[in-house]
């Protein structure tokens, strides 16, 4: 099981809280997915911004009012990144 052996070697140990689908038992894009990580960090939809490789999941995020941002490269994340002040200089992500 990848989440086991993720864990295991640390991966997700900057990620906190941690909702793991096997464990939280809904799959993004269900919109419960992301009402229950909303609602274990104490935030609005407004407060978030979601990073993702897959359509389906930015959409639902954006459905649910969360700002989401489709990951296309390294070099397009910290453009949207920056577009919304969220990063002074493009150069600190590698």
């Amino acid at each position: 099981d990848y989440a086991k052996v993720a864990m295991q070697t640390g991966l997700y140990d900057f990620f906190h809280p941690l909702l793991l689908s096997c464990d939280i038992g809904y799959e993004k894009p269900d919109p419960r997915a992301y009402e229950l990580l909303l609602e274990s960090i104490g935030a609005s939809p407004g407060e978030c911004i979601f990073i993702d490789d897959n359509l389906m999941n930015i959409e639902a995020a954006r459905r649910l009012g969360i700002d989401a941002i489709y990951f296309r490269g390294v070099e397009a994340l910290r453009e949207a990144l920056h577009e919304r002040g969220l990063l002074a200089n493009k150069e600190l992500i590698r």
